[in-house]
């Protein structure tokens, strides 16, 4: 697989560098088709915008064993796949109420926030 057939692809630049680089690395490695390629750019993007990491996690090269070529690359994709389709299909850590805390987003309380002004001006009377 050449380098220039990945790079034409627009969604691939979005990528950070260092999940390019290793999709490369990928590809040379273990010659993985094209649309292989642009299954793992898809998984690579959705981890980055859910901020889950790489899919380096999900890569395991001892589990081809003996296996080369075709039967290799296949494999290592399906267990790149499977990882992605796994924490997709997860179940996510949301807090009990269903908001983030604001001690936790680092802002004081809606109610600290909140400020009352008197009723002077313009428009006190204007009703």
């Amino acid at each position: 697989m050449s380098t220039g057939k990945l790079e034409q692809i627009k969604e691939y630049r979005n990528l950070p560098e260092n999940h390019r680089e290793w999709l490369l690395f990928l590809a040379g490695k273990h010659r993985l088709s094209l649309q292989q390629l642009r299954f793992l750019l898809e998984y690579s993007l959705d981890m980055v915008c859910w901020d889950e990491g790489s899919l380096k996690r999900f890569y395991h090269p001892e589990a081809i064993e003996k296996q080369k070529g075709k039967q290799a690359a296949a494999k290592i994709f399906q267990q790149l796949k499977d990882g992605y389709h796994g924490l997709k299909n997860s179940m996510k850590p949301y807090p009990e109420n269903g908001h983030v805390a604001a001690e936790e987003k680092g802002t004081a309380p809606l109610e600290e926030r909140i400020v009352t002004r008197s009723p002077h001006g313009r428009y006190v009377r204007s009703c």
